[in-house]
């Protein structure tokens, strides 16, 4: 009773000192109602609850204004985190880089601001909805050695840089993988069998991506070296790593492990150059934790732990682009003692590897602005390492415009850097193209500086200096893009293309200061990969009037421009695009590959609908020499051509042999 007394009273007070505040005796209450002190109320007959229960409703207001307002209106960070205690890490300038690369700025400038600007976004998409439903190489030659001579079959881009590819062989045994097995077979006509099946043990704790995985042979055909992508189970990014495991095959009914060595990353190819294992791999260090540098500095285990690449052997731009490295390491293939090693920060896109030097590729968008209208351009560099001698040198890098398909799209020849690149250029008129409150206006017709859309442009660079001496730029239309390009020494070949239309280009650079071009106009399909066959002729294998088909054509130049000379072409199919999957015989004219039909057409039966198709170019016409049944992932398949037989490899671990002599009899 005494305690409610004392609540009594003060209650009181707080009534006298409201109404001496209000000499009208009238103040404004909750949702805006005028009560006079005193009065009754809803909740009690004499209101002194109810204007306790005001005041406390005032101040949780208040409260929740002041939450409110510090959700909506303190500003976002929109600098990176301090990284000073790192500042004694020899790593020190890459973690300052990397954690300015890997800070996202916030996109408004606080709550309040992302709620409008949702908002807008929402009355935009309204509005945009309504418009829409409104309207409408060279094979390398066969090396002697005491017991058996090995023999290149894979059409290696640069001669005597080999490409690593699921067949080797020598002149006594084919070597293919099927990761993780690998088959030996001998080579004995219609009599060869499977010498050996051996089964590549997965390392402890880990998880492959077989699908990766590629092999080299050594020159004295006693070992195989094994490309092995894979990653550590339940771990990130960091986690992943190519393995190199060295196999002894001196006997190959008795396969050993030699030993394994490994790079952080994911794979992104190989070389082996005069017994030199050349691995290069992607690192992603985009969830770096700086107090941990296995996640954000490339490792090399070659069996005696990990450790980090030193911070001398990294090279990069002063802004990064990304958070990726393009790993180069040097391996002895008999040993796997790491010779040599670099990284390059931010460049991951495509790699070219010349007989003594790496080209690595990154790719970035430069904002052009003229007359307040503003173009965004996409930009390559291309950093070179020089890896001839004992030790890796940088050599320096080259900027031009577009972006690179492939390793095709670049080459080396007489000192200099031939490049091919699809440019690609979009307007940006939202950002810079607002009134004074912020709202996006209509731009003022302009005549565009540069050209929109996409294109093709052809570099040629100095590789003494990184000077662009030559150029040609935009060549094809706007739309079209590069699908393949070939070097043939002074010679270019480009493909590009609007979906199932193409043009190929001729460039005649025998003189770069007076660059001649040629094209065969507009055609059907486009090809995925062309081959220089010799004798003037060009190959293209890709696809024809639809997604759906299969087309190998071959041209030649001509006075006029580049003409089509023959035309092998089935619909109803798919191919591999992968070049290594492709038998190329330029000296008998002969051009294999595997081909999936789609059963329903009716051509073939559902188990015969894997096939491997042989055609012979006689010089004026493809014909087809051999169309046998192959089952597997045409990826996987692969010919090999000994003396007048065809042999025929696939994922099923089974070998056919084919005579030539008598292809057309039964096949």
């Amino acid at each position: 009773m005494k305690k409610n007394k004392i609540i009594d009273a003060i209650g009181l007070a707080d009534e006298k000192y409201i109404a001496e505040a209000a000499p009208s005796r009238e103040r404004a209450g909750l949702f805006g109602i005028k009560r006079t002190v005193g009065d009754a109320g809803p909740y009690n007959g004499n209101g002194k609850n109810s204007n306790r229960r005001k005041l406390r409703f005032a101040a949780i207001a208040a409260a929740l204004a002041l939450v409110l307002g510090a959700v909506l209106f303190v500003p976002f960070r929109n600098t990176p985190p301090s990284v000073k205690k790192y500042a004694d890490s020899e790593y020190y300038g890459i973690i300052e880089k990397l954690n300015k690369a890997n800070f996202t700025p916030p996109q408004y400038r606080n709550g309040f601001d992302a709620i409008l600007q949702g908002a807008d976004d929402l009355l935009d998409g309204m509005f945009l909805a309504k418009a829409q439903n409104g309207a409408d190489r060279a094979p390398g030659d066969a090396i002697a050695t005491g017991g058996q001579n090995y023999a290149e079959t894979t059409d290696n881009q640069v001669s005597g840089v080999i490409e690593a590819d699921l067949v080797k062989r020598s002149d006594k045994y084919i070597y293919y993988l099927n990761a993780p097995m690998l088959y030996v077979y001998s080579i004995d006509g219609e009599s060869s069998e499977t010498v050996a099946k051996y089964c590549i043990a997965d390392g402890e704790g880990k998880y492959y991506y077989y699908d990766e995985w590629e092999l080299y042979l050594s020159a004295d055909c006693n070992t195989v070296t094994v490309v092995a992508p894979g990653t550590a189970r339940g771990e990130g990014y960091s986690a992943t790593r190519v393995e190199v495991i060295s196999l002894d095959v001196s006997d190959p009914e008795s396969i050993s492990e030699k030993g394994r060595a490994s790079v952080s990353g994911g794979y992104i190819s190989s070389r082996l150059v005069n017994g030199d294992l050349l691995l290069i791999t992607e690192f992603y260090a985009g969830d770096a934790d700086f107090s941990d540098e296995s996640t954000f500095v490339p490792q090399i285990n070659t069996g005696d732990g990990a450790e980090s690449i030193p911070a001398d052997c990294i090279i990069s731009p002063e802004v990064l682009t990304s958070s990726r490295y393009t790993v180069v390491c040097r391996f002895d293939e008999g040993t796997l003692e790491l010779e040599d090693k670099a990284a390059l920060l931010s460049y991951s896109d495509e790699v070219y590897v010349s007989a003594e030097r790496v080209y690595a590729v990154r790719q970035y968008r430069e904002k052009l602005t003229e007359d307040d209208v503003s173009y965004y351009v996409i930009m390559t560099e291309i950093s070179c390492v020089d890896y001839g001698g004992e030790k890796f040198v940088d050599k320096g890098c080259v900027q031009v415009e577009g972006y690179i398909k492939d390793q095709y799209s670049l080459d080396e020849y007489n000192g200099m850097l031939r490049i091919v690149t699809t440019t690609s250029n979009t307007f940006s008129g939202r950002s810079d193209n607002t009134n004074e409150f912020g709202i996006m206006i209509a731009p003022k017709p302009q005549v565009s500086p540069i050209t929109l859309g996409t294109s093709a442009s052809l570099y040629i660079v100095d590789i003494g200096d990184f000077t662009v001496l030559q150029s040609v730029k935009y060549f094809a239309p706007v739309g079209e893009t590069v699908r393949s390009v070939r070097f043939d020494g002074t010679a270019a070949y480009v493909c590009t293309a609007v979906q199932q239309t193409d043009p190929v280009f001729f460039f005649d650079l025998s003189d770069i200061n007076n660059i001649k071009v040629k094209d065969t106009g507009t055609i059907s399909g486009f090809s995925t990969s062309l081959v220089n066959m010799g004798n003037g002729f060009l190959l293209g294998i890709g696809r024809g009037e639809s997604w759906n088909s299969v087309k190998v054509e071959v041209y030649e130049e001509a006075a006029e421009g580049v003409r089509s000379v023959a035309v092998y072409e089935k619909m109803g199919a798919s191919y591999a695009e992968d070049y290594k999957a492709y038998l190329i015989d330029r000296k008998s004219g002969l051009v294999g590959l595997g081909i999936t039909f789609d059963y329903t057409a009716g051509e073939y039966s559902f188990d015969e609908q894997g096939r491997y198709v042989l055609l012979h170019f006689n010089g004026y016409d493809l014909v087809p020499l051999v169309n046998t049944s192959l089952d597997g992932d045409d990826g996987k398949k692969r010919g090999i051509i000994i003396e007048d037989l065809l042999y025929l490899l696939c994922e099923t671990g089974d070998m056919k042999v084919v005579s030539l002599s008598a292809a057309n009899d039964g096949n």
